[in-house]
């Protein structure tokens, strides 16, 4: 018996990687093209940084300009990239299995309900995380030139780059665009809604603060409006994504 134990702990590592692995293919299409969009955020913005500079004044053409306006640009135009693709996995992270029916096989195989949302979480949330930390590293980037453009050429003083707030802004939507999602497609075996419900959840979220802010006479501006937006979509978001999993382990049916 004792053996028995011990070899299960020996398996179960192992299990979860083949799961991780099983999971990483079924989604691998997302995931790669998830990829693709976010090298090319960067890509597409170097080409245009480069042929716009070409055309401008010599200090336009200086490298810590032409660095700053790439980050920038690759990392404002990879916020919606991420925000779409966070609700394309997740809300496929459940329902691809259900629609080609293979979730009917895997029910009859050793790994239990929880590892294999264990397994989908780790595909999901590695996927999501590495896209919001890449964009949110090159904005820092490009916050940190902005003094040493300044110094040199006093240009782009009007540009809003992000700030800590606005980054907080931005997790906590894709933190409930992924909730949202993963709260529908656990009931369902096409994605085609729990994407739309992933990518209107910000929607919902701004309507509860808004119609809370009315209810009760608040003032919605400013930096109060932003802070409250971004606390709702962390607390609701979260809410979803527990509801989510929690729905599907208790769901009768694979």
């Amino acid at each position: 018996m004792s053996f028995e134990v011990e070899n299960l702990r020996v398996r179960r590592p192992t299990l979860i990687r083949s799961l991780i692995k099983k999971d990483a293919r079924l989604l691998r299409h997302y995931l790669r093209s998830a990829i693709v969009a976010t090298l090319a955020c960067y890509l597409i913005s170097i080409v245009l940084v480069v042929m716009l500079t070409n055309y401008q004044d010599e200090h336009m053409q200086r490298v810590t300009v032409r660095t700053l306006l790439v980050c920038m640009g690759g990392s404002n135009c990879g916020f919606p990239t991420t925000y779409f693709f966070a609700a394309l996995i997740a809300g496929s992270a459940f329902t691809l299995e259900r629609s080609d029916r293979s979730a009917e096989f895997l029910a009859c195989l050793p790994p239990t309900r929880m590892q294999n949302l264990v397994s989908k979480l780790t595909v999901l949330l590695g996927a999501t995380l590495m896209m919001v930390v890449v964009h949110l590293l090159f904005a820092w980037a490009s916050h940190l030139l902005l003094p040493f453009v300044r110094t040199q050429s006093g240009v782009l003083p009007e540009f809003r780059l992000t700030n800590a707030l606005s980054a907080v802004v931005f997790v906590g939507m894709i933190v409930s665009v992924v909730g949202g999602a993963l709260a529908v497609s656990a009931w369902l075996k096409s994605n085609g809604v729990p994407i739309l419900c992933g990518l209107l959840t910000p929607v919902l979220v701004v309507s509860v603060v808004a119609l809370i802010g009315w209810a009760f006479d608040i003032p919605s501006e400013g930096k109060a409006l932003e802070i409250r937006f971004a606390t709702s979509s962390l607390v609701l978001g979260l809410s979803f994504g527990y509801m989510g999993c929690y729905w599907y382990l208790t769901r009768s049916e694979p």
